[in-house]
C-alpha cells in the first residue's frame, strides 16, 4: 500500500519515520543558557550599546548588565555601572570594555571578576571582590588593583594614564610601575617604545581632559570650564521614558 505524504504544521510527514521528526522538532530547546546578570547601569549619558553575541542594545537606567557583555559608548556618552559585590566602573566619550568573568559569592565573601579596558576613559572603585579576585586586562599590561578608586585613560596604540585617588599601601601596579600615593599619575607608552614615566600635575590633567568630560556628563563632579547642560548630553530616563523605544536584543533591567 502507497502512503500518501501529509502536510503537518508545515512539515512534509510521511509515516512513522516522519513521526520522529516531528517529536525532535518540537520536543523542548537546548538552546544555551543566557549568560548571568552581574550588575546594572545606574547612569547613562547619551548613547551607550551592550553587546552580548550578535544581539545588540541601547542600554537604559536600571538596566542589568551580564557576563561575557562588551559595553561601548558614543563620543558623547558616558555610563556608571554598579555591580552586584559594590564594585562600580565609569566610562567616559569613545569608550569600549569587555566584561569576560565574573562570580560573586555575598556569604563566602569571595569572587572574582576579569574585565578588559579595551579603549577610552574609565574610573575604577573596588567593591567587595577580595583584591586577589580582580583581572583587569588593558592593551598595556593588567592592572594589579588593591582596594582604590583610579582613573584610567587608554588610548589604543598609543598610550595608557592611570591616576589614583584612594590607593591601598600596596598601591597599583601596571607595566612594572607602582602608583602608591594619592593623585600619582603614570604615563604607560606603547609596549617596546619606552619606558613608563610619573607625570607633574599639569601634565597630568591634560592627558586626563577626557576624564573631566566623563565626570561631567555623569554629574560627579563640576568640570573644570563649567557644568555641563544635560541638553548637551540627552540623559536616557529609562524604559519608559518618551521616544525611547524598547530596545532590540536581548533582556532588559529592572
Amino acid at each position: 500500500m502507497k502512503v500518501k505524504p501529509r502536510i503537518v504544521g508545515g512539515v512534509v510527514a510521511c509515516g512513522r519515520a516522519s513521526i520522529a521528526l516531528l517529536l525532535l522538532l518540537v520536543a523542548p530547546g537546548t538552546a544555551t543558557a543566557a549568560p548571568p546578570e552581574i550588575g546594572e547601569a545606574d547612569l547613562v549619558v547619551s548613547l551607550v550599546r551592550g553587546r552580548l553575541g550578535e544581539s545588540t542594545r541601547e542600554l537604559a537606567i536600571k538596566d542589568n548588565v551580564y557576563s561575557q557583555e562588551v559595553v561601548e559608548t558614543d563620543a558623547d556618552a558616558a555610563a556608571r555601572l554598579i555591580f552586584l559585590d559594590g564594585t562600580e566602573l565609569s566610562m567616559g566619550p569613545s569608550s569600549r570594555m569587555v566584561l569576560d568573568r565574573y562570580v560573586y559569592d555575598p556569604s563566602a565573601g569571595t569572587g572574582e571578576m576579569a574585565m578588559r579596558m579595551v579603549t577610552g576613559v574609565f574610573e575604577f572603585a573596588s567593591g567587595n571582590i577580595p583584591s586577589s579576585g580582580y583581572d583587569i586586562g588593558t592593551p598595556f599590561g593588567n592592572l594589579a588593583i588593591r582596594g582604590t578608586r583610579c582613573v584610567v585613560d587608554v588610548v589604543a596604540g598609543s598610550r595608557l594614564v592611570l591616576r589614583c585617588s584612594e590607593v591601598d599601601p600596596e598601591g597599583v601596579s601596571i607595566a612594572g610601575e607602582t602608583v602608591n600615593e594619592d593623585s600619582d599619575c603614570l604615563l604607560v607608552p606603547l609596549p617596546g617604545t619606552g619606558n613608563p614615566v610619573f607625570l607633574g600635575n599639569d601634565e597630568c590633567e591634560d592627558e586626563l581632559a577626557r576624564a573631566q568630560q566623563m565626570f561631567a556628563a555623569l554629574g560627579l563632579v563640576e568640570p573644570a570650564a563649567g557644568p555641563v547642560s544635560p541638553d548637551d548630553f540627552g540623559v536616557a530616563q529609562g524604559p519608559g521614558a518618551e521616544d525611547d523605544p524598547e530596545p532590540p536584543g536581548f533582556g532588559g533591567g529592572g
